[in-house]
């Protein structure tokens, strides 16, 4: 005879794994490394952005999708690990890249050279470790 409990791990274990093939972890290809991505789209996601967060997992990072193109500030309010800055232009090209990016560095905002509409955040390091240079290609959005 099944237990109650049992029945209902079963349950949320099949929910899981239903939500997540609904729910695919959206993924792009930046240069010749793939990271797993959490978009960022809205005033308000943007604004908050990694702020309180313990860290990033291995290979994700955060992208701000901004509606049009411009030269955008990045602040490290309520930071709690260091991060590289890529910025990626309207043609989804990396402009420009900084590493290693500290908490300590609030209330200094970043800015990128040019105009971008797209910024990636990842771990410090991540661009290094996976050579990323400006002219590399974001495809996947």
């Amino acid at each position: 005879m099944i237990s109650i409990q049992r029945l209902i791990i079963a349950l949320l274990i099949l929910v899981g794994g239903w939500l997540i093939f609904q729910f695919p972890v959206p993924t792009i290809q930046i240069g010749d490394a793939t990271l797993r991505i959490e978009v960022v789209d809205t005033p308000e996601l943007q604004e908050k952005g990694l702020s309180g967060r313990v860290s990033l997992e291995k290979n994700q990072g955060m992208l701000f999708v901004f509606e049009k193109p411009g030269r955008y500030g990045f602040w490290m309010q309520d930071m709690n690990f260091a991060i590289d800055i890529i910025w990626i232009g309207q043609d989804k090209k990396v402009v420009e890249i900084m590493n290693t990016i500290e908490p300590k560095t609030f209330p200094e905002v970043f800015y990128s050279k040019g105009v971008v509409q797209y910024v990636l955040e990842v771990n410090a390091g991540w661009s290094e470790k996976n050579h990323l240079q400006p002219g590399d290609m974001l495809t996947g959005l």
